[in-house]
């Protein structure tokens, strides 16, 4: 198994969660994959950092995205930093409906990550990843983490978790890391 490189932006966000899964045997369910092979700076790589962990901790990775090129793409990356991919799940679905028809007893970390919140779609963006924490929260038990990316400004807090961020802290999640990504955990 070959280390695959860092996102420097995302590190601390990154380590964190992962850090706290140690000898779990975590279940981490991540919406949106990795898109470009080579692009570490801008999408931060998550699906093969998650993989990297469950190979070394045990657990389950799922990993949703509803592009196939995407899914194309994370099990490429898989094979070359020869990541074992036996508790990888890469599932080619609208995320909406894969949450709908998803039987998961628990999930350890949640990652939101889909949705691009570019060219104009920022508002919608942070709609769908409110709606997907909220089918998604079943799955949550006290522990759990969610980690939220593409936070545009920890100010404002324009981007993917505009809606939830604000909404995690109401309910009591405690918040763990404020940056470019926030990290929650479930009381």
């Amino acid at each position: 198994m070959i280390k695959p490189p860092e996102c420097s932006f995302r590190k601390s966000s990154m380590d964190k969660p992962l850090d706290l899964l140690r000898k779990r045997n975590p279940i981490i369910l991540e919406y949106g994959m990795v898109r470009h092979p080579e692009n570490w700076e801008g999408d931060g790589f998550s699906t093969i950092h998650f993989a990297y962990h469950i190979a070394q901790y045990n657990g389950m990775l799922i990993s949703v995205d509803i592009e196939s090129v995407n899914v194309f793409v994370s099990h490429q990356l898989l094979k070359k930093y020869e990541i074992p991919q036996k508790n990888v799940f890469l599932i080619c679905a609208d995320a909406l409906c894969f949450m709908e028809r998803m039987k998961l007893e628990y999930v350890d970390l949640l990652y939101l990550d889909a949705w691009d919140c570019d060219g104009g779609k920022l508002e919608e963006s942070a709609k769908m990843h409110m709606h997907a924490f909220n089918m998604s929260e079943k799955w949550l038990r006290s522990g759990s983490l969610v980690l939220i990316d593409d936070i545009i400004s920890q100010d404002t807090l324009a981007g993917k978790g505009q809606y939830l961020i604000p909404y995690l802290r109401n309910i009591g999640y405690e918040e763990l890391h404020r940056g470019y990504q926030f990290l929650f955990r479930k009381p």
